[in-house]
């Protein structure tokens, strides 16, 4: 006679194969309990066709808890045993899922800085999601060849693709597919300046309130971190203190290394807000330390930029001058068109404070592009308020009664020509104009970074 629900042969371990659970554990972040379930489970190669499919579950599950536990070779070798189960066993769809969290867990996360690494899975999605379209494997209308690229999309700044694939499957019901295009498509909204929807699409994953406790954390977590980067936009301290606590517990609770770094950065920014230059320098160096164990270049790149903000409001120029020029560094190496725009705009700040303007007009000018191909918005406005900040300047120190506009501006490898100034009708060198005294009055003051 089968179990009743409730019951207690309902219990989970009476119905799910040892497989199935172990992953479900995994997923779930109970990482130990996975690992005892699968114990005797996991594949050192690719399984033989008789067996069961649960078997490559466990190892796929636990390749997301060694990524999560911060264990990248591991998670490495057993995504590798998994896909080749999957393929063995004819799951494309699984297939696709596996290379999809690979992506999403390990080769972007620790290994952005490595192109080829990403381009071979790439490959090998595309590939895989033929070979499914090919056995008619597929029966709903998700982009089986789009969908399980996502983040790689989203990285490379091609937003506009990750909201077609997105909008083209807007009616799926499955969470976890719902969860999958939220983590891309929420912090895309925010940077985009379409704060409603980041926040609706928050919402939507925690229905209590992303300061609840959480229970979930399998696609989720971006979510979670653009919770507490809306309410500290909107300078809602008690409500991005109250997620952070509840993002820092569940770490805590699971013992997770991916995402250690971000947590602390949100640390470091919600202190710097709130005039505490010690807290946040403090958080921003423990970020870094966890950004480096194990390399995570992304979260490098972001730490590093915030540590040059933060000396630039110090006024330690060569202290900044170094984090930022890493910061750039690993930006031009991950191919991260979005996160270059930012280094470039603080980088900006940076020559404006030391006096050379020149440099921070071609800065600006290329993370112009950047976010008018990104549509970013608030980013654009900011860009906006750098060019007017130091034209306005220059109209001060040439004794000019209007701001120039950027249209006079014509970018040279010596500097920029100023055509449209009256009897200067040759190249100027920017920086040297601006460190002429003003005429008649002080030049205006820059914007704060």
């Amino acid at each position: 006679m089968p179990a009743r629900p409730g019951s207690a042969e309902w219990a989970i371990d009476s119905v799910a194969s040892p497989g199935a659970l172990a992953a479900f554990l995994a997923l779930s972040g109970r990482f130990a309990e996975a690992e005892t379930v699968a114990s005797g489970l996991l594949l050192d190669g690719p399984p033989s066709r008789g067996e069961d499919a649960p078997t490559v579950y466990a190892t796929w599950g636990l390749a997301f808890a060694h990524a999560m536990l911060g264990r990248i070779r591991e998670a490495e070798a057993a995504y590798a045993a998994a896909r080749r189960g999957f393929d063995t066993l004819d799951q494309h769809r699984l297939l696709l899922i596996a290379i999809r969290d690979e992506l999403a867990f390990v080769t972007l996360p620790c290994r952005a800085d490595q192109p080829a690494d990403r381009e071979r899975l790439v490959a090998a999605s595309i590939k895989a999601a033929a070979r499914g379209y090919a056995a008619s494997a597929y029966v709903d209308t998700v982009d089986n060849e789009r969908y399980p690229l996502l983040h790689v999309t989203a990285l490379e700044g091609r937003w506009q693709e990750v909201r077609d694939v997105i909008d083209a499957m807007s009616d799926y019901g499955i969470p976890i597919i719902r969860h999958v295009a939220s983590s891309k498509l929420g912090p895309i909204a925010r940077a985009q300046g379409n704060r409603e929807r980041a926040w609706k699409l928050v919402r939507d994953t925690w229905p209590a309130g992303p300061d609840a406790p959480l229970d979930d954390l399998y696609h989720t977590l971006p979510l979670h971190r653009l919770a507490i980067e809306l309410a500290l936009d909107d300078g809602d301290q008690a409500e991005a203190l109250a997620c952070l606590d509840a993002h820092a517990d569940w770490l805590d609770r699971t013992g997770t290394v991916l995402g250690r770094s971000e947590w602390a950065l949100l640390w470091a920014r919600h202190a710097r807000l709130g005039g505490n230059r010690e807290s946040a320098f403090g958080h921003a160096e423990a970020a870094l330390a966890h950004a480096a164990a194990p390399h995570q270049p992304l979260a490098l790149l972001a730490a590093h930029r915030f540590l040059g903000q933060l000396h630039m409001d110090e006024g330690n120029p060569d202290d900044a001058r170094e984090h930022l020029g890493r910061a750039r560094a690993l930006a031009d190496r991950c191919g991260a068109p979005y996160e270059l725009a930012q280094t470039l705009l603080v980088q900006a700040a940076w020559h404006v404070g030391k006096g050379a303007p020149a440099r921070a007009i071609a800065m600006l000018e290329t993370a112009r592009g950047i976010c008018l191909d990104l549509n970013a918005t608030p980013m654009l406005a900011s860009i906006e308020q750098w060019v007017h900040d130091i034209a306005e300047r220059m109209a001060a120190v040439l004794g000019l009664e209007q701001p120039l506009s950027l249209s006079v501006f014509t970018a040279s490898a010596a500097g920029f020509a100023l055509a449209a100034i009256p009897n200067e009708a040759y190249a100027w060198n920017l920086d040297q104009v601006l460190a002429r005294p003003a005429k008649g009055h002080e030049a205006s003051r820059m914007m704060d970074p």
